[in-house]
């Protein structure tokens, strides 16, 4: 009886410890990153609570998230501490928060604040409400070639103010421009940023189908002028809907890439043909400064400012490029 007893008692804590567990788990926002690493954070943490989740990248989720004092909303960037420690990437969070704590500008993503809870390093930035250029161009589209301007203009004044201030993005492409409420471009994604403008081989990183013929290559490198490249290739495949290479394994678009080889459409007009041939010359030294390319003649002065429509654009996502070893292996 008393071995009865005290099986039922074991029991009951094992069912109360469950329950208990059980309640714990559900109180917790849970998401994995693209890579699979899993999140589980509270709902609510200092002053803001978890909405939804609005993406995922290799060693980060990104919520919407409410102030409870402001009733603002805002983007929260949520990195695990383990998993920054397990991918060695300790420099590329540093470095992210320390350049977008020196940034104000219209065009680029605001970091409200950022701070430490519990295992994770959180980030609170702007939301914008339309998400990510390319996801809403495959989804919905411009109205005009006047509005699709406004955007690269954008764009291109996040780039020139950055370089003012020293800092190259070392990411540049669609994804990474972020489109507000009043389809406003705001540039984002400042992990491969760099405050230099002459980069080493250990430096060298970005997405494949943006990469400068010189980032396949030993020796340093002008990170402006690599921006540079990657503003030109952004310009075609946001008009054509398509990057300016032919179709192929990662393997032959480096080749295409470290020939100088686009596939340049006729269709394009001769203006904005210039501007993307001069934007990906083979010689960094011959590309413009970012500054020439918004007074290029493709580009009408009357554009700046104005309002934001939509445009259409299906293009492939790209394959992420983190390391000089990633580079180097593709050629």
């Amino acid at each position: 009886m008393v071995r009865k007893v005290e099986k039922f008692e074991s029991n009951i804590q094992i069912f109360f410890s469950f329950f208990f567990y059980f309640l714990i788990f559900k109180m917790l926002f849970h998401a994995n990153t693209d890579e699979n690493y899993p999140i589980d954070i509270p709902y609510s943490f200092h002053q803001y609570n978890i909405i939804r989740l609005l993406g995922a990248g290799s060693t980060s989720i990104v919520v919407l998230v409410e102030d409870d004092i402001s009733l603002k909303r805002y983007a929260a960037k949520i990195i695990s501490k383990r998993n920054i420690k397990e991918n060695h990437i300790e420099n590329v969070v540093n470095n992210e928060i320390d350049i977008l704590e020196r940034l104000n500008h219209r065009n680029v993503v605001k970091m409200h604040k950022q701070f430490e809870y519990g295992g994770y390093i959180i980030i609170i930035m702007d939301y914008c409400e339309n998400g990510d250029l390319l996801s809403y161009a495959m989804q919905k589209g411009f109205k005009s070639e006047y509005q699709m301007k406004n955007i690269m203009i954008g764009m291109l004044e996040a780039v020139e103010y950055l370089h003012s201030k020293g800092i190259c993005h070392g990411d540049i492409k669609p994804e990474n421009v972020l489109l507000d409420k009043d389809m406003n471009p705001k540039l984002s994604d400042f992990g491969y940023s760099k405050m230099k403008q002459i980069g080493g081989d250990h430096e060298k990183s970005g997405t494949l189908f943006y990469a400068a013929p010189e980032l396949f290559k030993r020796g340093d490198f002008d990170t402006f002028k690599s921006d540079i490249y990657a503003v030109g290739i952004s310009l075609y495949s946001i008009v054509e809907l398509k990057f300016p290479f032919r179709d192929g394994s990662q393997k032959f678009i480096v080749r295409q890439i470290i020939s100088g080889k686009l596939n340049i459409s006729p269709r394009l007009s001769s203006s904005l043909k210039k501007l993307i041939l001069r934007c990906t010359d083979m010689i960094p030294e011959n590309r413009p400064s970012i500054k020439e390319v918004i007074c290029d003649s493709y580009f009408d002065c009357s554009l700046h400012n104005s309002s934001i429509g939509k445009y259409d654009v299906n293009i492939i996502v790209p394959v992420q490029v983190e390391s000089t070893q990633q580079l180097t292996s593709l050629i």
